[in-house]
């Protein structure tokens, strides 16, 4: 599972409000000009989270042409071109977003995510290590799991587990800490660890991933609970029928069979 779980990137925009007026219009001034940069952000990151990618990149092109001083921009366009896979155009408007304001939490974590998924782990570490020390940031357990991944794609497992752990002292029902410490569970060959972290896992989401599925799948049958292994089962195919995991396991049944 190690390369199926992704980073988490949180992306955490102020979203301003803006008025629609009818009839002739003034010419616009400073405040009506960022006023129309926030509400064209609104609609990129709308159109973004509904899989709008075209218009989502229009609306935030055009809001930092009207207001290139807006951090938040900055960082949901940053965003989508790393959905769009420019990424060169993506660390670049990541590192506008932390000029106008370096130490912006989210940013950096969102930061921190892009630099490991490119292999830039010290710079990445560097960048949730400073996420981390300001002691509002409203969402730490996103840093400290973003920071065990990367620790984990690196090889320092024991680092990683600590960095898991963290996230759970930070948010004891954070879904993605409770699968990755699972994972590490299941690879150690604890098994009865890693199905105390799946069942945490499963009450804390009502939404299951399909790679969650499989693991706690191996995990039952580690562990010879054949009703178990065959509830995820039927959950992975009744949920991700077209998923990958789905593959291996038919692919597994063939082989037993």
């Amino acid at each position: 599972m190690k390369g199926t779980i992704r980073l988490l990137i949180i992306l955490s925009v102020a979203l301003a409000s803006a008025c629609v007026t009818t009839g002739r219009k003034p010419e616009p001034d400073e405040a009506s000009i960022s006023a129309a940069a926030g509400y064209n952000l609104q609609l990129g990151v709308t159109y973004m989270r509904q899989g709008q990618m075209a218009v989502a990149l229009q609306k935030l092109e055009k809001s930092v042409v009207q207001d290139p001083d807006r951090a938040d921009t900055r960082t949901a366009l940053a965003f989508l071109y790393t959905r769009l896979g420019r990424l060169e155009e993506a660390d670049v408007e990541y590192r506008h977003s932390l000029r106008l304001e370096p130490d912006n939490s989210s940013t950096l974590n969102n930061h921190g995510a892009f630099l490991c998924q490119r292999g830039a782990y010290d710079e990445a570490m560097a960048s949730f290590a400073k996420a981390l020390k300001d002691p509002l940031y409203e969402t730490p357990a996103a840093a400290h799991t973003n920071a065990g991944v990367c620790a984990r794609d690196k090889g320092k497992t024991g680092q990683a587990e600590s960095y898991f752990r963290l996230a759970l002292g930070a948010d004891p029902e954070f879904t993605d800490a409770l699968l990755q410490l699972a994972d590490l569970s299941f690879a150690d060959k604890i098994y009865l660890q890693a199905r105390a972290f799946m069942d945490r896992y499963m009450a804390s989401t009502a939404a299951a991933t399909s790679d969650a599925l499989w693991l706690g799948l191996r995990v039952e049958q580690a562990l010879g609970d054949k009703a178990a292994a065959g509830d995820y089962s039927t959950q992975l195919l009744e949920k991700f029928p077209d998923s990958i995991e789905v593959r291996w396991l038919l692919e597994a049944e063939k082989n037993v069979g």
